[in-house]
């Protein structure tokens, strides 16, 4: 009897010992960075709106002109003005807005998209907008009849990015005095004194 009772231990010890190395081992702990879940993107959180730096409006005065308002010349106009002669002849007509001297057009080319042209009131010139058309996404535009300066504000091929180019207009033609890409999304822009209302404009 005690014989049996030695095979029976000696086989059950074997089992035993066969069965904690076949075991599988524990999962390792997890390290710090597997532990911490990655914060969800939130595509609706609010968008950082960019700071318009101010429209140097004062530093390039003009004298506002009160004479007789000349007819736009389309006599020496190309054929891209001459599209547009009824826009413009109204525009003309409805006054100086900007620069001292000019009337300005404005008119949508499609979506996100608007165009433009001033018309000297003094000779009837027209010249195009500096900053329009298709290669200027969500275009804002700010100006005073009292100063030669043209502020354009777009959205930037960046992502959320605003990209801002400020113009001077001197003898009949449009220079860039400033030009550079703010972080940020473009925010809406007061067209007369070129401020941010704050709220973003996309």
């Amino acid at each position: 009897m005690a014989k049996t009772t030695l095979v029976i231990l000696a086989v059950a010890g074997t089992l035993i010992a066969c069965s904690e190395k076949s075991a599988a081992p524990p999962p390792p702990a997890p390290t710090r960075t597997e532990a911490v879940a990655e914060a969800p993107v939130d595509a609706d959180a609010p968008k950082t709106v960019a700071t318009l730096p101010p429209v140097p409006f004062k530093e390039h005065p003009a004298q506002l002109y009160t004479g007789r308002l000349a007819k736009p010349d389309f006599a020496r106009a190309d054929a891209d003005v001459k599209l547009y002669r009824s826009r413009i002849r109204d525009a003309a007509a409805t006054g100086v807005k900007f620069g001292g001297r000019y009337g300005v057009m404005i008119s949508g080319c499609g979506t996100e998209c608007i165009f433009g042209f001033v018309i000297d009131a003094t000779n009837g010139h027209v010249l195009p907008l500096p900053a329009s058309g298709e290669g200027h996404r969500m275009l804002q535009l700010a100006f005073r009849p009292d100063s030669r300066v043209l502020r354009a504000l777009w959205k930037a091929s960046e992502p959320d990015a605003c990209a801002l180019q400020d113009f001077v207009i001197d003898a009949g033609q449009f220079r860039s005095v400033k030009k550079e890409v703010l972080p940020g999304i473009c925010p809406e822009m007061n067209s007369e004194t070129g401020e941010s209302t704050g709220e973003p404009y996309w």
